[in-house]
């Protein structure tokens, strides 16, 4: 997966012949307790004729105020930055200027209605202004890879999860199941193919009021008294 968006940033560092192309998050930040305000993290960078700066540890879990005082405004009415590093913020030329970069574009990435980051271009070499259809293509190709890295996300949080309940009900050799707020099933432990003779797969987003009253599950597989039941 990374070398796939590696190569995807690569391809569009190319077609702009631009120095470095790059995706950064927003998230909370690591210690609230000591600076509540949102941060944000460089996940990827291609760069051809600039030093990269992924490893430099300053790109990673940037106070938003400290790092992009004037970006979260414009992103929050859609819009990209694109400016002259000259012309911007001290606070922003402070992170800008050591990486060398002369101009800049970035473009917020939205996911469900919400600012999930950005995708940017920087020119280490020349003062250049990009036109607002090189924006529609720099933000639409964002919102795509950036799409694909949150559903990335959220499958390896799903996956994690499973492995986390699987290890619980082998340890407690009972059924153990989770419903959505429809009542269906959408995980139960192996433990039900001997209890009640169904398999896990065969009961994926079946009610669970259905299955309790299905009688050929306890003529298929009779309890015994020191049998579990389903709790």
């Amino acid at each position: 997966f990374d070398e796939s968006v590696n190569q995807a940033l690569g391809i569009l560092g190319d077609a702009a012949r631009v120095d470095r192309v790059y995706i950064w998050h927003f998230h909370d930040s690591p210690t609230p307790e000591i600076n509540p305000a949102k941060h944000t993290s460089q996940l990827y960078e291609w760069s051809q004729g600039a030093e990269p700066q992924l490893e430099n540890q300053l790109m990673r879990n940037c106070p938003v105020p400290d790092s992009c005082p004037t970006w979260m405004d414009i992103f929050a009415q859609n819009k990209c930055v694109n400016s002259l590093v000259r012309d911007m913020h001290p606070l922003e030329q402070a992170q800008l200027v050591p990486q060398g970069i002369v101009s800049i574009l970035t473009a917020p990435i939205t996911i469900h209605g919400s600012l999930w980051g950005f995708i940017g271009f920087d020119d280490c070499h020349t003062e250049y202004c990009w036109t607002p259809e090189e924006e529609n293509i720099l933000r639409a190709v964002g919102t795509m890879i950036g799409t694909a890295i949150h559903n990335r996300h959220i499958h390896e949080a799903l996956r994690d999860s499973r492995e986390r309940f699987r290890r619980v009900a082998e340890a407690t050799g009972e059924i153990i199941w989770t419903l959505d707020r429809n009542g269906r099933v959408t995980h139960v432990s192996e433990r039900i193919l001997p209890v009640l003779g169904y398999t896990p797969e065969s009961l994926f987003g079946k009610r669970l009021r259905s299955i309790m009253m299905d009688p050929l599950a306890y003529y298929r597989h009779p309890l015994t008294a020191d049998e579990p039941f389903l709790r």
